[in-house]
């Protein structure tokens, strides 16, 4: 019995040393998962334990569709820490909290001081987690390497491969944070900007239309420097309409 089971062990082991070196060689990790709150997590691990990139995006499920890839062809590195069911805060404390900072930030401005306490709690104590912070040094405990998780990210593109694209709807869950500044994010803001860091802060189309900003936010985006991007507004200068992936033209304001 004792020999069978030293066996199965050191075949496991033999396995799980396989499935780094296999994950490692390839640099797979899933970029889709069969939840919220994994999908999360992938962003946030690999924000957390890659190399910081150039640029990084804050924001809620409006922007957590933006693969990295997508602007491949801007010869930057991008991450990307938008979280679902959360928005912009959870994000800036990441990357406050990180001694090494991105070149420059794309906030959404959408959710520009959107919190969710129970989501947040959730993911907190979800990156607090012991098998979460082994991910940094072996790959096989990373969200991203789950075999679930590959098989669902690989089973998503093969079908939007197929399909000509998302549905003409903007994603739910998601709220607009027009209001007062807080004091803790304002406070987050002037740290980044005193690190370095550029600020962008982007009105993302909704398909529901864009809220009117406060005086305020303007004067705070004075202050730390930082410069607004309307993609819709940009576009309409162009003579480009704005569509969803599926060719619907988006409507709103």
């Amino acid at each position: 019995m004792t020999a069978n089971l030293q066996k199965i062990s050191f075949a496991a082991l033999g396995m799980l040393l396989a499935f780094e070196v296999f994950l490692r060689f390839l640099g797979w990790q899933a970029e889709f998962a069969e939840s919220n709150l994994q999908a999360n997590l992938i962003r946030i691990a690999a924000y957390e334990f890659e190399p910081v990139p150039e640029s990084v995006i804050l924001g809620s499920s409006l922007s957590a569709r933006l693969l990295p890839k997508f602007f491949s062809r801007s010869g930057q590195r991008f991450g990307n820490l938008a979280l679902d069911g959360a928005g912009v805060p959870l994000g800036l404390e990441l990357v406050a909290a990180r001694k090494e900072k991105p070149a420059r930030i794309l906030l959404e401005a959408n959710t520009l001081f959107f919190r969710s306490p129970g989501n947040e709690m959730i993911l907190q104590e979800a990156m607090a987690n012991p098998v979460f912070q082994l991910g940094r040094y072996l790959w096989f405990f990373r969200p991203g390497s789950r075999p679930s998780a590959l098989l669902y990210s690989w089973l998503k593109k093969v079908r939007e491969e197929k399909e000509s694209g998302v549905t003409g709807k903007p994603p739910s869950g998601t709220a607009e944070s027009v209001g007062e500044i807080p004091a803790r994010e304002l406070k987050l803001l002037r740290q980044l900007k005193r690190d370095g860091v550029e600020i962008f802060i982007v009105m993302v189309p909704s398909g529901r239309g864009e809220a009117e900003l406060p005086t305020d936010w303007r004067a705070m985006a004075a202050e730390l420097g930082a410069r607004w991007i309307w993609p819709r507004n940009q576009l309409r200068e162009q003579g480009v309409d704005l569509r969803y992936t599926d060719g619907n033209i988006v409507t709103g304001k």
